[in-house]
């Protein structure tokens, strides 16, 4: 695969079946609000642009700092 564009969706199915329970929310209402937002641009005329931070900084609602958050910073620090 040499590009990814808006043809290429999450596989619920997988999510569903396959990958850990409690990202299933998470990955599952994303994709299904991409298309979404997506079908309401195409249907109203407008262009869709959606902007993936590389950081986001704020307060932490979990009890312990993310791993995920760990690792980005690393890179930098």
């Amino acid at each position: 695969m040499d590009m990814m564009d808006e043809s290429f969706w999450t596989d619920v199915d997988f999510v569903t079946q396959k990958l850990n329970p409690k990202t299933h929310p998470y990955l599952i209402s994303k994709t299904f609000t991409e298309r979404a937002v997506l079908g309401f641009g195409t249907q109203h005329g407008l262009d869709v642009v959606t902007v993936n931070p590389g950081l986001v900084v704020g307060p932490f609602i979990c009890p312990r700092f993310p791993d995920s958050v760990r690792s980005s910073l690393a890179l930098v620090l």
